[in-house]
């Protein structure tokens, strides 16, 4: 694939996943901080956050899985295609966002950023490619993480994982403050 078709895919990959995400959510990286975000209009099961079609519409995805994790209750959505994206958001009530935070630090990718008016960081283990994860600080010290995941080189948002769950981390805002 040339250099100009990849541009073009990762850009309609991006406009894609960030669709919905509203001005206001995306320009407010420098924001204060709000009153805390509260989790528990969907602490019972964060899979009716979103459905397959507003995570994604170029994609269709298996029934999304609700999964108690060791942070705290989970839903994980998993593309037909296993070229495509996964998507993950877990509500962390079992550890604090500063706990996250002090673990995410030791990864190759960290950096500390706001999204929608809320403190955040951006991390993975290793460059940020492929996988990565957003995770929002919430009310009580809580936190929700927001995770993309694609697995293989040749897809568009292979190289923009980072941006794409902090977009996504956006939406999230939006629904948790709806």
């Amino acid at each position: 694939m040339n250099h100009k078709a990849l541009s073009l895919l990762t850009a309609v990959a991006f406009a894609t996943v960030v669709s919905g995400c509203s001005a206001e959510v995306a320009g407010q990286a420098n924001a204060p901080a709000e009153s805390g975000l509260d989790l528990s209009k969907f602490a019972d099961d964060p899979c009716r956050l979103f459905t397959g079609e507003e995570l994604n519409s170029q994609d269709e995805f298996n029934t999304p899985k609700l999964k108690d994790t060791s942070q705290g209750p989970a839903c994980f959505w998993d593309p037909k295609a296993m070229t495509r994206p996964a998507y993950l958001i877990t509500f962390s009530t079992k550890e604090t966002f500063e706990e996250l935070k002090k673990k995410a630090r030791k990864g190759e990718t960290f950096r500390e950023t706001m999204v929608a008016g809320h403190p955040a960081f951006v991390s993975n283990i290793g460059d940020g490619q492929g996988t990565c994860d957003t995770t929002i600080s919430a009310s009580g010290g809580d936190a929700v993480e927001v995770r993309i995941t694609t697995n293989f080189r040749a897809e568009p948002e292979y190289p923009i994982a980072c941006d794409l769950s902090e977009k996504l981390a956006g939406r999230v805002v939006e629904k948790l403050k709806a």
